[in-house]
């Protein structure tokens, strides 16, 4: 009876887990959105440790490629997004790019439901930890010791251009709208460490020991896209933003330069990991030729072509290096005359005076001229307003030959058909003016007027002198 009551009682079952708030699950993706930036971000901050250093610039285009890759990557999944029963759009807290005016609401992306899987999510943050994370049996300085990278010895920039600036705007936009939701909802993200080797500043110092940060970094993101299943529309962003970087609606600015060298490297950089980008990046150089030669700018063709000036060096090392080499000393530190010498006595003729007697130096006629000037100097030229003969620009040509035929005589002699030839005549007769005798024709000063009303000349200037008084 025993057994028989065993067999009929049902297994016990787990407890169900805990439903998780909204807060909670907003919690944990905006905790996986901030890995997410730390990594990509991170790329940002590693120089060169010389600017002219072509190898160094080539991994640091190997290391922006998988930047620009990820960045794709978390746009295709929706890592910034958060889950549609959650939020759909967010009003922002400042404006941007992408949302001019703060008072509309901006849509949030498709987030893929396979992220917030445990065992998905696992996988994901493992990857990205990988990439930024630091193991615990090492140290930050042996970590980066290991990748061969160094503090940098003077500030850097805020931070080294990335090759695609839209794509990462546009996550860091995403990513601050997720951060405003979380902030309204009171949902809480994993804090960053204070100095964390993420947000610091290093320079590339072995070349060699970098190769193997940027082929791990590879690894991680193309098993991210194929864990993912994302290849396809990986590959096809990446081609369309390789092929945007061709096009500027202001060809004479420098941002065409800047994508000019990006594209170089770039091709550089994909030929042999990624050659199907060659292609694209090919299109985008010759796409940008073109256009600079439809514009008529094809001198900045030649600017794009040559290098960088070399920086020149000081005179002072110049100097200092020349008089090494030839062994003379310094014109400045030559022994100098006492100064009892310089003094001249003379008595009775002016010490200017190179013919006074009690002078003790002896002039020559070189001294007495100007003293030699440097070549470099100015010199006087010519008068250039001179008034010289310039023929008027608006005659016509002046014939060389004479005219066979003179013309004004055919002029003269030629008829005219629509003016009607009429007897001359003279105007006096027509209107004739006749002298009329009047009264006061003959009146050509004010004291000759004789009519009333008549003041005198005596007594006009008494009057003024009256008024005067």
């Amino acid at each position: 009876m025993a057994a028989t009551n065993s067999l009929d009682t049902p297994p016990t079952t787990p407890p169900p887990a805990p439903k998780l708030s909204k807060a909670d699950r907003l919690s944990d993706v905006l905790s996986l959105a901030t890995l997410f930036s730390a990594c990509v971000e991170a790329f940002n901050l590693i120089f060169p440790s010389k600017d002219s250093d072509h190898a160094q610039k080539i991994a640091l285009a190997k290391l922006g490629l998988q930047q620009g890759r990820l960045l794709i990557f978390g746009d295709v999944v929706g890592i910034s997004s958060p889950p549609a029963n959650i939020a759909r759009h967010m009003v922002p807290s400042h404006p941007a790019a992408t949302n001019p005016d703060p008072n509309l609401p901006v849509n949030f992306g498709v987030r893929d439901p396979r992220l917030d899987d445990a065992g998905t999510n696992k996988k994901v943050r493992a990857a990205l930890d990988e990439i930024a994370g630091r193991p615990a049996h090492l140290t930050r300085e042996e970590l980066m010791e290991k990748y061969g990278l160094r503090s940098p010895k003077r500030f850097q920039r805020l931070e080294y251009p990335a090759l695609d600036t839209n794509r990462l705007e546009s996550f860091r936009e995403k990513y601050a709208l997720l951060q405003d939701l979380a902030r309204q909802i009171g949902a809480k993200g994993a804090p960053r460490r204070a100095m964390s080797m993420t947000v610091q500043h290093w320079t590339v110092s072995n070349v060699h020991k970098f190769d193997s940060f940027v082929k791990t970094v590879k690894e991680e993101v193309d098993g991210l896209i194929t864990f993912m299943d994302v290849k396809e529309k990986v590959d096809r962003a990446m081609k369309t933003d390789i092929r945007a970087m061709g096009w500027h609606p202001d060809l004479s600015g420098p941002v065409v330069r800047q994508d000019w060298e990006k594209l170089r490297l770039i091709r550089e950089a994909c030929h042999e990991d990624y050659p199907e980008y060659v292609e694209v990046t090919d299109y985008a150089l010759n796409y940008i030729s073109e256009e600079l030669k439809g514009a008529g700018l094809v001198h900045l063709m030649k600017q794009f072509a040559t290098p960088p000036p070399t920086p020149t060096k000081r005179k002072s090392e110049d100097a200092t290096k020349e008089k090494q080499l030839n062994g003379s000393k310094s014109p400045g530190r030559e022994r100098r005359s006492s100064g009892f010498f310089n003094f001249k006595f003379s008595w009775g003729r002016s010490s200017k005076d190179p013919r006074s007697p009690g002078s003790n130096n002896i002039t020559s006629p070189s001294s007495l001229e100007d003293p030699q000037r440097s070549l470099s100097e100015a010199t006087p030229k010519a008068d250039t307003n001179s008034l010289e003969p310039g023929r008027s620009q608006s005659m016509s040509a002046v014939p060389d030959r004479p005219v066979p035929v003179a013309l004004h005589s055919k002029i003269e002699n030629a008829p005219t058909t629509d003016l009607t030839q009429t007897d001359s005549f003279d105007v006096e007769q027509q209107n004739p003016l006749m002298h009329a005798d009047t009264a006061h024709s003959l009146v050509e000063r004010h004291d000759m007027f004789k009519g009333a009303g008549r003041i005198e000349t005596r007594d006009i200037r008494e009057m003024s002198h009256d008024r005067a008084r």
